[in-house]
C-alpha cells in the first residue's frame, strides 16, 4: 500500500513538471545558452539554428530566439487567443 501511494506521489510530481508554462517561460533570461534554456523548458517542439518554439497543452506557444553564439536575444509568449468570426457572403 505504502508502495502504490509512493508511486501516485511521484507520478503526480512528474506530470507536473511537463510542458510549458508561463512561468517556466518567465524565467528565460537574455544571454542564456541553447542549453540552459533547454534545462528549463525542456525539448523543444522546433528547433531550428535561431529559433526554439515550444508548444503547451493547448494553443499557447513560447517562442525563443538566439543569436550566432547561440544566446537568447529575445523571447515571445503567445496565448493562442483567437478570436473567430461567423461566416458571412456567398457559401455560407
Amino acid at each position: 500500500m505504502v508502495r502504490k501511494i509512493i508511486c501516485l506521489l511521484l507520478v503526480g510530481v512528474l506530470a507536473g513538471c511537463a510542458g510549458l508554462s508561463l512561468a517556466r517561460y518567465q524565467e528565460i533570461e537574455k544571454g542564456m545558452t541553447r542549453e540552459e534554456v533547454k534545462g528549463i523548458l525542456g525539448e523543444p517542439w522546433v528547433e531550428a539554428p535561431k529559433i526554439y518554439v515550444y508548444q503547451g497543452q493547448g494553443l499557447e506557444t513560447a517562442t525563443i530566439f538566439f543569436d550566432e553564439e547561440g544566446r537568447v536575444v529575445k523571447k515571445k509568449w503567445d496565448e493562442g487567443v483567437y478570436e473567430e468570426y461567423p461566416a458571412t457572403g456567398p457559401g455560407y
